[in-house]
């Protein structure tokens, strides 16, 4: 023979009082993040003029391009032959 159960299962069917009602008080508006802005590239120095390549030797791979194409440096003028 099965025992009976420890709990009156009809007492699962009852309902929850409702929780309690809104009190007016408004929340704060989520505010969307602000993404940073963020510069092309830090390296550039004003040495370093677009239109003279020779000015370029410290340009990072990942860097854009000084020549201001606005493609990496390695896909630009740095590809390697």
């Amino acid at each position: 023979t099965a025992a009976a159960p420890a709990f009156d299962p009809a007492s699962m069917l009852t309902s929850h009082p409702a929780s309690q009602p809104y009190d007016g008080v408004a929340l704060a508006e989520p505010q969307p993040a602000l993404a940073p802005e963020m510069a092309v590239s830090t390296y550039r120095a004003e040495s370093v003029d677009p239109d003279r390549p020779e000015t370029w030797a410290a340009t990072p791979r990942n860097a854009a391009c000084p020549c201001g194409s606005g493609k990496k440096y390695k896909y630009c003028h740095g590809k390697v032959s």
